[in-house]
């Protein structure tokens, strides 16, 4: 089964009072830990699971990849299963957040791959 693939990017919208507005962005979202923008990208039809062409990240390692605890937690509620996904070097979101050794997002990572065994989210 093929993996989704990443949108190609959307010109900036044209606002009433001619200010340009990016459309939103869910990588974006991911590296910015900004939870607006990924409810504004999923309401627009954009995927946890999509992946970059190059790499194959998700948008759930891209924020792993950069510690963005607030993503992952909102990602993690909205589609667990994301935690599980590999990118083109069989990594998962949790490789990634072990290599940077961030237990928080480790642990978010972690429960949603796990809720049987839950850990408790360490204090930053």
């Amino acid at each position: 089964m093929a993996s989704p693939q990443r949108k190609p990017e959307r010109p900036a919208l044209q606002t009433d009072d001619g200010t340009k507005k990016e459309p939103p962005d869910i990588f974006r979202a991911a590296r910015e830990d900004d939870l607006n923008e990924l409810e504004r990208a999923l309401a627009d039809g954009q995927s946890l699971d999509a992946a970059a062409l190059d790499t194959h990240l998700t948008p759930v390692h891209v924020a792993a990849m950069r510690g963005s605890i607030n993503f992952l937690e909102a990602a993690m509620m909205y589609n667990p299963q994301t935690a599980w996904m590999q990118d083109g070097q069989q990594r998962t979101p949790f490789d990634h957040a072990a290599a940077r050794q961030d237990r928080q997002s480790m642990a978010h990572l972690h429960n949603a791959m796990y809720p049987e065994m839950q850990v408790l989210i360490p204090d930053q």
